[in-house]
């Protein structure tokens, strides 16, 4: 079993974004992103994994959107493969 944490700031010094207008820019704050994830292996070509993210992003009058995420991955390995010759 495997497991990983990650975070993530954009924005975290400037976050000026282009508008509709080309030379007019605009500031907005700092949204966030932390995730966590476990990678399960039951047998040699299968493995399982889970996906936790948190989200904390702003949109452009300043408001926040905070919001969970849950992901599930399953992934097979059939057939003739560089570890096996079939």
């Amino acid at each position: 079993m495997q497991g990983a944490f990650s975070g993530e700031g954009f924005g975290c010094l400037t976050n000026r974004v282009v508008g509709f207008h080309p030379m007019r820019t605009d500031s907005l704050d700092t949204s966030y992103r932390h995730s966590a994830q476990v990678t399960f292996r039951p047998v040699e070509p299968v493995f399982l994994r889970g996906q936790l993210s948190q989200n904390d992003f702003v949109d452009e009058h300043g408001h926040r959107d905070r919001g969970l995420e849950f992901m599930v991955q399953v992934n097979v390995a059939l057939g003739a493969h560089g570890a096996h010759r079939f």
